[in-house]
């Protein structure tokens, strides 16, 4: 909370609820008595809270903080309250020690505040006080009075608030608009951009930077304030994807709401803030942030508007943010209705107009996307500065003549003349000369001149087709703004062409400007009434607006309209952006309800479709008989998996966003459809491709060539690639594979490992591989090793290498003692390694063994069970308890033998009476089996033990069991699908009344397995080859 001066009464003191004059003489008596060390509070109220922003560890914990640690013992004369906010009230206080003034932030009824409150109070303090900056206001003291009252000190800043010096230009105070130019704006925008740019680089983001909390002081002093919403990053690098996946939110982190209120300031704050992405923030969203400011600057407005707060939380989800030129010096009538009431003569700007440079600067920091906005704040720096010192801006993409003009501004004393600009082809861009030439006869300069405006009007009329075709090809890659720009251009050098001014409706209507788009298509009809594109786009965009009921932010509903529309028209590329615009505003249900239904009303048959959480729009054509891909067109698929189906031609596939494509096991042997694409992961195994001569330049991260044709891998130089898979290629010569920044490599056509030598791999995979000697791999920074299948006898060359993850399953390995000096967590060891299980005690690390079932351990207790022999039973079960219980790896054992002790073994010695504590409900006794097994084994087991696996047959029943068992996650029930009628049945025979037990579902009896697999968590018996515990039901 920004601090005003303090030469200004607060407007707001009297509405404040608090009794705070209470509140100054319960501080005013404690405060100066002995203090407190926030250590020892802390520790006194068992909190674990606390920020060290240069001791944080890796993975972004707090840490209490070791600072504070003397006894507080300053003086404090309480003045006047200046501002209250949700958490704690600012004072103006006097230190007396110092005699200096400052401000005083306290904790609001400290002794009814939660814990969190109270941490994130401490932690506003600690960042902010670590936050050494020129920019940012010192903290000078924290502390707690005896009174237990939470409070830190600070420099009172002088001055007024950024809101507050805009306010006065709105209202037209003439001493204002002189003192504050645009150019004294943007050198104070490039300090908070300073201070900004300092806090990310100690991992902390503001999270709430608006011209509230931007303090100007008298002096020149420019100040961030209010740090209550800052948040620590963890030491992760951010990774290249457009959905990153974070730590998990907390109870305590508050994801979407503080104190009921949503984090931040509408108006300023990002899309990913108001949709309560907390895993999202990073420093981007506070460039979204900074750009909000630098719009409200040269607009005089906030980016976001809205009538209400309903509107507010739209218009921020969904980025509805007006174009700065709408308010620039035009009358009230020309603006967009949702602008008219904020429009306001811009008098601190030149010629009273925003500068369509820093325009495009604002706008590109406000994108919706975080991967379209600059990247740090740096990169807004340099943009900022290069328009203060007369140059083109990055953001906006500047043409010829842009750049010629910023170049004779720049050098006024050396242009006297004219510009001549040329557009030459689209391949080399626009290029031109241009002549200045100084002349004493003016005459001649004159003919001169009108000679050269003719030559560059023919010119430029001549370079029109260039500028549509350029629109064209930005369209094809979905960058519709630049599109529109260039079609803007041919619009305005040819004004009387209807097909232009249709195409450059089209752009605007992809941008969801329909308005604006309906207009366009109407001064085309003007031109001419017969064209029939602009004719049918103009009643689409009436039909849309209509359907949007006059609202602003359009509804999901009314944006699915448009790109169905688009698809019907088969403007592909433009169907796909809006797809994209909407997924990318929350719309992904939407999108794939109308993908689903394009999909379904066409017969085409389809293996799974979704728009996932992660916003990627996935389609399976897995294993079916589809082979025409036509009907994809104008889908913003981004993952596409053909594997195993009957397509052989990738050439319907261009233009769509594909990022992930299976193609293995087809008939598809030509990749040129896929030159040029944006692919990270390419599955082409065992299929007829011989040539990845297409694939040359290409992003690609992940390639699986496993039993491919392919012999020449030329075309890999280069490439990001690092994870390869070679198996099965018949490759000889693997020098290549130095050249690559490979972390995962699968690889099996080898003998000799010294190859490798030099990788830096982190996952080897040798499955197959005829290799013996592991030596060579000594220098490889491995984590994860697979030798299955190989001919390795000697595990002792891996001692020393940093292995967590091992498997040597079918191998003839039997000595295990050098694994005993691996940080090995993970060891899988299938078929029957029994004979090494006394081994695997003296690995320490081990938390996982994989491949030796939990029921060949309990093999000897399982026979004497059988057989009626308890007592033997009972010994075995307590042997496997005693023996493996402080073995991690084979901890895993004892939960099922003490169920044998505790419920199987009495259950059998007393013919089915069921020992105490079995739960009972409905009539019906249950019990949860922990003994990992089949579906069908688990089935017989419940059987023979005069049961059944246990059934669903009502909500009721369903929400007992999830409550009585808590996780039923890896759990079999009693559903089963016959083979014969394809239904899904009970073991019971009772119905399988889908409807009775799902919420709001059709009855689904044969419905898809992965609908059901929903209801019943996963797993039922369909999975026949793995092995899970499951519940069995006596209906006794």
């Amino acid at each position: 909370m920004a601090i005003p001066s303090i030469q200004v009464d607060h407007p707001n003191a009297s509405d404040f609820h608090v009794n705070f004059q209470t509140v100054k003489q319960t501080l005013q008596s404690g405060i100066n008595k002995d203090s407190i060390s926030i250590a020892e509070f802390m520790s006194q109220k068992q909190l674990k809270g606390g920020i060290e922003l240069d001791l944080l560890p890796d993975s972004g914990e707090s840490t209490i903080s070791k600072v504070l640690t003397s006894q507080q013992d300053m003086k404090y004369q309480l003045g006047d309250i200046v501002d209250k906010e949700g958490m704690g009230a600012i004072f103006t206080a006097r230190d007396i020690n110092l005699r200096r003034n400052v401000a005083m932030k306290i904790l609001l009824d400290p002794q009814s505040a939660s814990n969190t409150r109270i941490e994130r109070f401490i932690e506003e303090a600690q960042i902010t006080g670590q936050l050494e900056h020129p920019s940012i206001v010192p903290l000078h003291d924290l502390a707690v009075d005896e009174h237990g009252n939470l409070f830190y000190t600070m420099k009172l800043i002088k001055g007024a608030t950024l809101q507050e010096i805009l306010q006065k230009i709105v209202d037209g105070n003439e001493q204002t608009i002189k003192k504050y130019p645009l150019s004294h704006f943007l050198t104070i925008f490039q300090k908070i951009c300073n201070a900004i740019a300092f806090a990310h680089s100690k991992r902390v983001i503001h999270r709430d930077v608006n011209p509230e909390n931007i303090m100007l002081g008298d002096y020149g002093e420019v100040m961030i304030m209010d740090w209550g919403l800052a948040r620590v990053l963890p030491k992760k690098e951010r990774k290249n994807l457009v959905i990153i996946p974070k730590e998990p939110a907390n109870a305590d982190e508050v994801p979407a709401l503080i104190d009921g209120a949503i984090v931040g300031s509408l108006g300023y704050i990002a899309p990913e803030q108001v949709r309560g992405k907390t895993e999202e923030l990073d420093e981007r969203t506070d460039i979204f942030a900074l750009g909000a400011i630098l719009y409200n600057i040269l607009t005089l407005n906030p980016p976001i508007l809205g009538d209400d707060l309903g509107d507010l939380i739209r218009n921020t989800a969904m980025v509805n943010i007006p174009s700065p030129s709408v308010y620039n010096n035009v009358t009230k009538k020309d603006l967009p209705e949702s602008t008219q009431s904020k429009h306001v003569a811009l008098r601190h700007l030149p010629s009273e107009k925003i500068p369509d440079s820093l325009a495009a600067v604002a706008m590109k920091a406000l994108s919706a996307d975080p991967w379209k906005r600059y990247q740090n704040v740096q990169e807004l720096q340099k943009d900022i500065a290069a328009y203060q010192n007369g140059f083109a801006t990055r953001a906006e993409q500047a043409g010829f003549r842009r750049q010629v003009k910023l170049f004779v501004r720049r050098q006024k004393t050396v242009a006297i003349l004219t510009l001549s600009i040329l557009f030459l082809s689209l391949v080399t861009g626009i290029v031109s000369t241009v002549l200045m030439v100084r002349s004493k006869k003016a005459m001649y300069l004159a003919q001169k001149e009108e000679q050269t405006a003719k030559v560059a009007v023919s010119t430029l009329n001549d370079s029109i087709p260039d500028l549509v075709e350029l629109s064209q090809a930005f369209i094809e890659k979905k960058q519709i703004t630049e599109a529109l720009r260039r079609i803007s251009s041919a619009v305005e050098l040819m004004p009387d062409n209807p097909e232009y001014r249709s195409l450059k409706g089209n752009a605007l209507q992809t941008l969801l400007r329909l308005k604006e788009a309906e207009d366009e298509y109407d001064t085309a009809l003007k031109i001419d009434p017969t064209f029939t594109p602009a004719r049918e786009n103009k009643l689409l965009c009436q039909k849309l607006l209509e359907m949007n009921k006059g609202f602003n932010v359009f509804y999901n509903a009314t944006v699915g309209e448009l790109y169905a529309g688009l698809r019907l028209q088969k403007r592909f590329d433009e169907a796909i952006a809006v797809a994209q615009q909407l997924i990318i505003m929350g719309g992904g249900n939407e999108v794939e309800k109308i993908i689903r239904k394009t999909l379904d009303d066409s017969g085409f048959k389809y293996t799974s479709m979704q728009v996932d959480t992660q916003n990627i729009c996935k389609v399976s054509l897995a294993a079916t008989s589809s082979s025409d891909l036509s009907l994809l067109q104008g889908m913003p698929i981004n993952h596409m998996n053909l594997r195993l189906s009957k397509v052989n031609n990738l050439s319907l596939l261009r233009g769509l966003p594909l990022t992930y494509l299976d193609i293995s096991y087809t008939a598809i042997s030509d990749l040129s459809p896929l030159k040029d694409m944006e692919l990270t992961l390419l599955r082409t195994d065992h299929n007829e491709v011989t040539d990845l001569t297409p694939l040359k330049n290409s992003p690609l991260k992940a390639l699986f060539l496993c039993g491919s044709r392919i012999r020449d891998i030329s075309a890999l130089k280069g490439m990001p690639l690092e994870e390869l898979d070679i198996r099965d290629t018949g490759f000889r010569d693997f020098h290549f594979l130095k050249d690559l920044p490979l972390k995962k490599l699968y690889i099996n056509g080898i003998n000799d490992l010294s190859v490798l030598k030099g990788l830096k791999v982190t996952s080897l995979i040798l499955y197959g591989s005829k290799c013996s000697n592991l030596a060579p791999l000594k220098s490889l920074p491995l984590t994860n090793l697979v030798l299955t299948s190989t001919s390795v006898r000697d595990l002792s060359p891996l001692k020393g290498m940093s292995i967590n993850e091992l498997d040597i399953s079918n191998t003839a390995i039997t000595d295990l003692s050098p694994l005993t000096e691996l940080p090995l967590t993970t060891l899988y060891m299938d078929n029957n390694q029994i004979a090494l299980l006394p081994q695997i005690k003296a690995i320490q690390s081990l938390t996982s063994l994989r491949g030796i079932e939990c029921i060949a351990l309990l093999k000897q207790c399982e026979q004497a069970i059988r057989i009626n022999n308890f007592p033997l039973a009972r010994t075995e079960a307590n042997k496997i308890i005693e023996e493996y219980r402080n073995v991690p790896a084979l901890a895993y054992a004892c939960k099922p033998a003490q169920w044998y002790l505790e419920f199987l073994i009495p259950f059998l010695e007393k013919n089915g009476e069921f020992p105490a504590g079995t739960t009972s409900a409905f009539g019906h006794h249950y019990c949860m089996a922990p003994v990992p097994m089949k579906w069908s084994d688990a089935d017989a087991f419940a059987q023979r033990l005069g049961g059944h696996l246990a059934t669903v047959t009502s909500i009721e029943k369903w929400s007992w069991l999830q409550e009585t068992f808590q996780n039923l996650d890896y759990t079999y029930l009693g559903g089963f699908k016959d083979v014969v009628t394809g239904k899904w049945k009970w073991v019971t025979g009772e119905k399988w009344d889908f409807a009775a037990w799902a919420p709001n579902q059709p009855d689904n009896s044969s419905g898809r397995e992965s609908v059901i697999n929903i209801y019943l968590n996963g797993f039922n018996d369909a999975d026949k080859t793995s092995a899970y515990k499951f519940i069995i039901e006596w209906n006794r």
